[in-house]
C-alpha cells in the first residue's frame, strides 16, 4: 500500500492509492506496465498520510488530510467515513505514524499535538489534543 508521492512526484499527495498484490512472482510484476501495482483511487482525497491493513476484516482504513475511509479490495469499493471537516484540526497533516490493533479493533493516527483512533467495528472516531 502506498499513497501519494509515487503519483504526483516529490512533495505533493495524490487522491490515489496504489496497492502491491504480495502474490505475484517478480516476473509478473515487471511483466505489467505499472510494476505490480494497481491504481485503486480514493475518496479522501490527499493520500500522503496514513494507510492501514486491517487483516481481520480485509479492509484498508485510509485518513486522508480531510477524512477517513475505508477500501474493501475484494470488493474493489470505498466507503467514506466521515461528513464534511473542513476546519476541524487532524492528526494527519503531516505524515504521522500509524498503528492498527486488530485484536483491540482500534486504529490509531499520532500526530504533532493531536491523535486520533478510530474503532474499526463501527467507525467511531475519536480525536484528543495534548
Amino acid at each position: 500500500m502506498n499513497g501519494g508521492s509515487l503519483y504526483t512526484g516529490s512533495g505533493g499527495g495524490a487522491g490515489v492509492l496504489r496497492m502491491f498484490d504480495l502474490t505475484q512472482t517478480y516476473a509478473q510484476a515487471m511483466a505489467r506496465s505499472d510494476m505490480g501495482w494497481d491504481v485503486v483511487g480514493s475518496p479522501v482525497g490527499n493520500l500522503s498520510s496514513v494507510v492501514g491493513w486491517d487483516s481481520q476484516r480485509k479492509q484498508l482504513v485510509v485518513r486522508g488530510t480531510g477524512a477517513w475511509a475505508v477500501y474493501f479490495p475484494d470488493e474493489n469499493r470505498w466507503d467514506n467515513l466521515t461528513y464534511d471537516e473542513r476546519g476541524r484540526p487532524s492528526a494527519a497533516t503531516l505524515p504521522p505514524p500509524e498503528v492498527v490493533d486488530v485484536a483491540g479493533r482500534t486504529m490509531y493516527v499520532l500526530g504533532d499535538g493531536l491523535a486520533e483512533s478510530l474503532n474499526l467495528d463501527t467507525y467511531d472516531g475519536v480525536i484528543s489534543a495534548r
